[in-house]
């Protein structure tokens, strides 16, 4: 199964807020602000400098004086700017007065950071610590050489400095209007009206149309028309952050943003994955491959019910011509079990319930709080002290000096909206997020392909296609288990779903570098414009639906629902890379089990943290994707496998009679 419920991400987890209720803005804030004022602070040593030739002292006391205390200088900007980032999404402010301090003190670390990263002194060094470590080997001289090259493709120089401080401004100014918009408080009261209208409809309670006119009377206050909101007042502030990012890419020799974008992530894949073009040429087979059994699967389940027109189809209907999946189970999975099973799920995998208790969760929306859903690791897991054997230029793991480590600061901003495994499967998704930067050791930096990064939270998602995992922990408000027959009719239908939400997820991938691929000027073509014009486009092929304007509303503006597409990170064809990794390391989880414990599931399996945690967690990221994936699989990383399997479950379905239908669902 392909599950794409939890995607709007990057991550879970503090167990003293269980639920909305009890969500304590006071002591929260507390709590922030206190770490804000105790930064993590890493410190140097060297051991070992009796054995190392004059090169090496050399080398290693230019680091020690010149470049250390400069990436101290910028991870303490980078918690601060973090740490405030988190506060704002969370609405953790007092009053205005205090958000907007809030705001300006982000702004000024971002600026802080980059008139360290544009300082031509700073470069300098670099190059002469570079030219140091020439002839040297070790993880401290790869680095060396390394950050030399990404200084020369990533970071700009001081010229670009007053665009990059605008920019910085532009973008605050984006995340205040988004956050907050008058469309928000409404969002949980429409999506559980939406779930509920769904649930009705394959309950044999409406019609096929009733059904669809209902989900579109909702449309007004759904998160679509927070996109039109979002993309209409902030237009010009778009349209101004677009055409910086074009002069910023141009500066260093790219035609656009989005070839920009991904040359910095090059290093982190191999071919096709390391050019904008290798990537959209892999995103558009996969919808050419698919698109003639989606085609024929449309066609299946317009034919199967009463009042549906296949000439005639609509966006609004998606839902409804899916195979039931979400409405399933989901009074089985209530909102507030989500923290308390994440929890004792993850202990009895093996995970450590010390770093456990150190990820922080916000998990129900309320008014000013960010939209959407992410993680992120403020600061990382990284030891207190990092020591460096001269004799081989590397970390001292296995001395007592780098006993000590610094849990990674990990917050996690989601929003349980409504019961089911939307938000379940989110919870899981961030909470992989959260465990794989709670061990991960990333000593210089090095950071990771995208993809490799949503393999982890991806993985975890697939406890959610465990039938014994899902029979265990589903329980209805009133006690009532959830059966193994219906378990296994949801995974079924999951799997039968996976073409639809991954064509749907490839349209997102090709938008995100399209969006990006156009070169923006103050007199050429407009970002919004451009946004919609693509998105309607995408939509219509992907889903092969037509996407009307509704109330007034224009599903163009979509993709303004999330800032995925207009952060400019360009990264987004990372899921789908992962979901191929994730159904790949999920398979494989599964037949070690099977192998080990003789039960094919992740259900109570102590085994599964240390598999994880060697085998990804800890260095997975240090070989280019997806090479970490075939290495932990034992196979070769391709998408056939994953596109021919969703392919052959929706042709082999057959929609059933109505009564039969109704009589299997409620069974």
């Amino acid at each position: 199964m392909f599950k794409f419920l939890g995607l709007l991400a990057m991550c879970l987890i503090s167990f003293n807020v269980s639920a909305e209720e009890t969500f304590n803005r006071v002591k929260e804030r507390e709590k922030m602000l206190t770490q804000l004022a105790n930064p993590p602070l890493q410190n140097f040593s060297v051991l070992n400098s009796e054995s190392a030739n004059s090169q090496t002292l050399a080398f290693l006391e230019f680091f020690q004086k010149e470049i250390f205390p400069t990436i101290n200088a910028m991870s303490l900007l980078e918690f601060k700017s973090g740490m405030l980032h988190v506060a704002l999404d969370r609405a953790l402010f007092d009053d205005d007065s205090e958000k907007s301090k809030w705001q300006a003190e982000e702004e000024q670390a971002d600026k802080d950071m980059q008139k360290i990263s544009t300082d031509k002194l700073r470069k300098e060094k670099i190059k002469k610590w570079a030219e140091l470590s020439q002839g040297l080997k070790g993880e401290l001289a790869d680095f060396a050489r390394r950050l030399q090259s990404e200084t020369d493709l990533a970071e700009f120089s001081e010229n670009e400095l007053p665009l990059l401080n605008r920019l910085t401004e532009v973008m605050s100014e984006i995340s205040s209007l988004s956050n907050g918009s008058s469309l928000v408080a409404g969002l949980a009261a429409n999506e559980k009206a939406s779930n509920d209208v769904i649930q009705d409809f394959f309950a044999k309670k409406i019609s096929f149309t009733q059904a669809w006119n209902k989900l579109e009377t909702l449309i007004p206050q759904s998160r679509n028309a927070m996109g039109q909101d979002i993309g209409t007042r902030g237009a010009k502030l778009f349209a101004e952050a677009a055409v910086i990012r074009t002069k910023l890419a141009q500066s260093k020799g790219f035609k656009n943003w989005a070839d920009y974008s991904v040359a910095t992530q090059a290093r982190h894949h191999k071919a096709p994955f390391d050019t904008t073009d290798g990537v959209i040429s892999f995103l558009r087979k996969i919808l050419k491959d698919t698109e003639p059994a989606y085609l024929a699967f449309l066609k299946k389940q317009y034919g199967s019910m009463p009042g549906a027109d296949f000439n005639g189809r609509r966006l609004s209907q998606l839902p409804l011509v899916a195979v039931e999946a979400e409405s399933l189970i989901r009074e089985y999975f209530p909102r507030e079990n989500i923290e308390k099973v994440w929890k004792q799920t993850m202990l009895e995998s093996g995970f450590d319930p010390a770093k456990l208790e150190t990820i922080v969760l916000d998990g129900y929306p309320r008014a000013g709080k960010y939209t959407h859903a992410y993680m992120n690791n403020v600061s990382n897991h990284m030891p207190e002290t990092l020591a460096i054997d001269a004799a081989t230029l590397s970390p001292a793991k296995n001395s007592s000096v780098m006993t000590k480590w610094f849990n990674a600061v990990i917050y996690i901003v989601q929003n349980y909206r409504d019961d089911g495994a939307n938000a379940w499967t989110t919870a899981w998704h961030e909470g992989g997020h959260a465990i794989d930067y709670s061990y991960k050791e990333d000593f210089f930096n090095n950071y990771a392909a995208y993809g490799f990064v949503e393999t982890h939270s991806m993985t975890m998602e697939h406890f959610f296609e465990d039938v014994e995992f899902l029979m265990a922990v589903g329980k209805t408000r009133d006690g009532k288990s959830l059966s193994r027959e219906l378990a296994e009719k949801y995974v079924l239908n999951s799997r039968i779903n996976a073409l639809k939400d991954f064509r749907y997820q490839v349209a997102n991938a090709l938008y995100d570098l399209l969006l990006w691929k156009e070169k923006y000027t103050e007199n050429g073509f407009d970002f919004v414009t451009k946004a919609k014009l693509l998105r309607i486009k995408l939509l219509k092929e992907a889903t092969q639906l037509n996407p009307y304007v509704v109330s007034g509303i224009d599903p163009s503006f979509s993709g303004f629902t999330t800032n995925h597409f207009y952060s400019g990170n360009v990264r987004y064809f990372g899921y789908i890379l992962s979901t191929v990794g994730a159904r790949m390391s999920a398979e494989k989880l599964w037949d070690t089990m099977k192998e080990k414990t003789g039960r094919r599931s992740f259900f109570r399996q102590k085994l599964l943290a240390d598999i994880l945690i060697n085998g990804y967690y800890k260095n997975g990221f240090m070989t280019p994707f997806p090479g970490s994936i075939e290495k932990f699989t034992g196979k070769e990383y391709s998408p056939e496998g994953l596109v021919k399997d969703a392919v052959e479950a929706v042709e082999k379905y057959q929609p059933c009679a109505p009564e039969i239908d109704a009589a299997l669902n409620r069974k």
